[in-house]
């Protein structure tokens, strides 16, 4: 396997990609439509083989798995379906139809979620209990490129075909492009195969000069880099600096490395969601939005609409409901949310951080469940438009509870975690030290002066845009042609005079590609 630095060299929004997007839409563009879905998948899967060889291999065995489970299970619900027809419903033949269907279902789906596991605990378990694995054994537990966001596709699909909801595609290309897309395949979003497959009947037809697909392309793309290599990569060194050595500073740094953390795995994770989508609008696909101004929610339950949108509305249809959701009971409602959200902290890691992460917005949530559970039942719910003083108190304390979960998230352990907290409660401060410490943090006042600047940008886009109710891209195409102009341009101007690039003209690694 290469190692993680020569990984991290070619992802995203390097020179390397950029390079390898072009040759790959140019060369989209000359072939014949009817080639367009067989050589994305092929590009896909060099794309793949360039980050690591091995999480080829990994991804190919996923495609084959996934398109030949889905044509099993859709023949056997299709015999059961028959036999269904030619007898009574509680004709026995059709009970065991259905009976060895789920059977099949719990097998395809068991065998994913093992899968996952021993990628995801297999190296932690061998450290946590000292269990001795040869090396050559070990390396190969390292996590593939992508896999925790094409195998939860992969689960989806199974379930779909077995509800009835999803036939199988026979058509291995189409299912190969929509597990392996590379726009998508470092940090998804998750996409679900009702959403995506449709879409490739376009995609044999598509053409470049479409002025409208151009304009959102660019939108999309222009500020996600904006995002991530003038914003996110910007916040980074001064968010290690203070992570790395909190006992170095006082309760007001901390509270201020939280914060700063909290904007950059924000401007991070949309930047690299808006790329995506604004790089597959010039193959004429169309992502699922990831992201709707989070940190403007209302609620934690509210965040969670609007965060990870792929992750949470899959941990919603495919484990909370079949739970039972909120239908048996508030007790069992905050059981089953918190369920969720274990899972949600376990799919993002192994260490305990990561479970504790999961655990205080499952904690979150079931709070707010509770209070309107008790509110609908004593007639307080107050529905209506709020002010925007109400309004903006109430995305603050959202954002706070967030930066407090997001501590356990960025510490690297949960010991770590408790180490940091520790310095913040009980509050203390070192005025005369603050300059110091300031340096530290900031390197130079311009570089606090341009994260300051920048995070105010993205808080007010977002919260024009929440008001708004559509995401910055978009809203920038209900302007005039000159306004998108002077946008692209000034745009270009900000990423090249104050992007942040390392050796190389590369940014650092997406922060949700480790996941």
């Amino acid at each position: 396997m290469k190692g993680k630095a020569d990984r991290d060299r070619k992802l995203f929004v390097s020179f390397f990609f950029i390079a390898f997007f072009v040759i790959t839409l140019g060369l989209f563009y000359l072939l014949p439509g009817k080639w367009h879905v067989s050589f994305l998948c092929l590009m896909s899967c060099l794309w793949c083989a360039l980050l690591d060889i091995r999480s080829l291999f990994i991804l190919v065995a996923g495609m084959l798995y996934c398109y030949l489970g889905g044509i099993l299970l859709d023949c056997h619900r299709a015999l059961g379906k028959e036999s269904f027809v030619k007898n009574q419903p509680a004709n026995p033949q059709t009970d065991q139809s259905v009976e060895s269907r789920k059977w099949l279902l719990l097998l395809l789906v068991g065998f994913c979620v093992l899968w996952i596991t021993v990628y995801k605990f297999g190296t932690y378990v061998c450290a946590r209990f000292g269990i001795q694995v040869p090396e050559s054994i070990l390396t190969q537990l390292v996590m593939p490129i992508g896999f925790s966001f094409y195998l939860f596709q992969i689960i989806s699909y199974f379930v779909d075909i077995y509800r009835g909801n999803a036939k199988a595609e026979r058509n291995f290309w189409n299912l190969a492009l929509w597990l392996s897309f590379f726009p998508k395949l470092v940090s998804g979003p998750i996409e679900r195969e009702h959403d995506f497959l449709p879409q490739l009947q376009n995609v044999r037809k598509v053409k470049f000069w479409h002025t409208g697909r151009l304009s959102v392309s660019l939108s999309y793309v222009l500020y996600g880099y904006f995002l991530k290599i003038v914003i996110a990569d910007r916040l980074m060194p001064m968010v290690d600096r203070i992570f790395d050595n909190p006992g170095g500073f006082d309760s007001f740094f901390l509270i201020l490395g939280a914060v700063l953390y909290t904007f950059q795995i924000y401007c991070d994770f949309a930047g690299y969601s808006y790329i995506a989508v604004g790089l597959s609008e010039l193959f004429g696909i169309h992502l699922t939005m990831n992201f709707k101004e989070p940190y403007t929610a209302q609620s934690m339950t509210d965040f969670w609409h609007r965060w990870h949108i792929s992750l949470s509305s899959w941990l919603r249809d495919y484990l909370y409901i079949p739970l039972g959701g909120n239908r048996k009971g508030i007790v069992r409602k905050v059981m089953n949310n918190m369920i969720v959200f274990l899972v949600c902290g376990m799919w993002h890691g192994a260490g305990l951080n990561y479970i504790a992460w999961g655990l205080i917005h499952g904690f979150y949530t079931s709070m707010e469940a509770v209070k309107n559970d008790r509110n609908k039942k004593t007639g307080k719910m107050v529905p209506g438009k709020k002010g925007k003083c109400v309004f903006f108190l109430q995305a603050a304390g959202v954002f706070l509870l967030a930066a407090f979960a997001w501590i356990f998230f960025r510490a690297g352990s949960a010991s770590a975690a408790l180490r940091y907290l520790s310095g913040i409660i009980p509050m203390h401060l070192q005025f005369a030290d603050w300059n110091e410490m300031f340096l530290t943090v900031f390197d130079k006042n311009i570089e606090f002066w341009l994260a300051f600047l920048g995070i105010v940008m993205v808080s007010v886009g977002d919260w024009v845009s929440s008001r708004k109710g559509v995401v910055f891209p978009e809203l920038l195409q209900q302007k005039s042609s000159g306004v998108r102009y002077v946008f692209f341009v000034v745009m270009i101007l900000i990423l090249f005079v104050f992007g942040i690039y390392g050796p190389g003209y590369d940014t650092g690694q997406f922060i949700y590609m480790q996941f």
